[in-house]
């Protein structure tokens, strides 16, 4: 890939353009020129059952995700097209969502039939690399979705679509840049796939270790109450106004137990409920809305860490190893316990006592410490292969904009 590219030099001309500042060999042209035809869509008669047992994929807004088409969740027949006004595409036509969701985009894998949710373009190839195209009209998407908020209508005019200019390069150059960009992104979701594969093998060692296993074995059964002190320390009200600290509030927490932010405040200026004192080793659970799991476990704590009294605080006792405990508090056992205990409906949450007298499994101490540093290697490639498509999505986004202005050639 990067013996394709060519850093621009100083001799580099560019012109001004309603596509904006592109290189002077470059066109400037409007999505209605690169088109062959512009498609529109529609849904058959949702009362007539035979037309929607037939073979032709039919798709909304509603079966793309992260700008692909991910399945087609109904067909229809041949006469359904007929009697109504959906129209069928052939593949590879650029699929643009113009109403609901506005926004999405896609590359129609297979021959397909669109809602009046989603405008079908078919490439002038004669013109344009259909590749190119797609990626091009990615960088639209934040003037699509300004364009609709403008409008008193439900969607994006076509004619506003049609008028919206792209940079063109020459077709060679179309290609190569389709080319990187969809390289990247094959890459993106490979490591995703890989991210994926090995949340699946954690689900799975979940269920062993805390299901199957503590009835093959006989571990002894003990609770959350028993094996931890929670909230063990707080500020009181006679803490010095102008004492600073560390703070970790619920929204600071993500579901995969990463903490965002830990921001530093003055105790007189503090929230409320900015009360938990935080160690090393502490693990924090969550008991508003649980299902969400903004739980953590806590390895290096900076001096003076307060946490929202929305957490508990748990402190594990000699008799529970702390990585094993924080496998256990992430696991659907412990999840589903304290939704079943869930009061209110606008702030669903439980409280301190819910989670103490959740029932936990105990294996020997050394057995503890082994199967958590072992689902902890797991979570850390989880973490690796999440960060990996996180930095590829940053390159990706970098070179789009220099790619598709012709800041960086190829």
């Amino acid at each position: 890939m990067a013996d394709q590219v060519t850093i621009v030099g100083a001799q580099q001309r560019f012109k001004k353009t309603p596509a904006g500042e592109i290189p002077v060999d470059w066109e400037a042209s409007s999505v209605g020129s690169l088109a062959r035809e512009l498609v529109n869509g529609g849904t058959p008669d949702t009362k007539a059952e035979a037309y929607w047992r037939g073979d032709i994929p039919w798709i909304t807004g509603a079966d793309f995700s992260k700008q692909k088409v991910i399945a087609a969740r109904r067909h229809i027949t041949q006469e359904a097209v007929r009697s109504s006004t959906t129209n069928v595409l052939p593949k590879g036509s650029i699929l643009i969502v113009t109403r609901t969701g506005v926004g999405k985009l896609a590359i129609a894998p297979f021959d397909l039939a669109i809602s009046q949710d989603i405008t079908g373009l078919i490439p002038d190839t004669n013109r344009v690399h259909p590749e190119y195209l797609f990626w091009a009209l990615n960088m639209l998407v934040p003037q699509l979705k300004a364009t609709h908020q403008g409008t008193s209508i439900n969607g994006v005019l076509r004619s506003d679509l049609e008028a919206f200019a792209l940079p063109l390069p020459p077709k060679q150059e179309q290609k190569k840049i389709a080319e990187i960009l969809s390289a990247i992104e094959a890459s993106i979701e490979k490591a995703a796939a890989a991210a994926q594969a090995t949340r699946k093998l954690k689900q799975g060692l979940i269920q062993e270790v805390f299901v199957r296993m503590p009835r093959q074995y006989g571990w002894k059964m003990s609770s959350i109450g028993d094996c931890t002190s929670i909230n063990v320390e707080a500020l009181g009200e006679a803490t010095p106004p102008d004492s600073r600290f560390r703070y970790i509030d619920i929204s600071s927490v993500d579901n995969r137990g990463t903490i965002s932010e830990m921001r530093e405040v003055v105790f007189k200026a503090a929230p409320s409920r900015a009360r938990r004192v935080v160690r090393s080793g502490d693990i924090l659970v969550s008991t508003v809305r649980p299902y969400l799991m903004a739980f953590t476990k806590i390895d290096d704590a900076p001096e003076n860490l307060i946490a929202s009294t929305g957490f508990a605080v748990l402190n594990p006792k000699l008799m529970v190893d702390g990585d094993f405990l924080y496998q256990f508090i992430r696991s659907d056992r412990f999840v589903n316990f304290l939704v079943e205990r869930m009061t209110g409906s606008n702030y669903p949450a439980v409280n301190a006592g819910d989670v103490a007298m959740c029932p936990i499994p105990l294996p020997e101490l050394g057995e503890q410490r082994a199967i958590g540093q072992r689902l902890l290697a797991v979570d850390r490639a989880i973490l690796q292969s999440e960060a990996a498509c996180e930095r590829m999505e940053v390159l990706k986004e970098g070179l789009m904009q220099v790619l598709l202005t012709g800041k960086v050639r190829v």
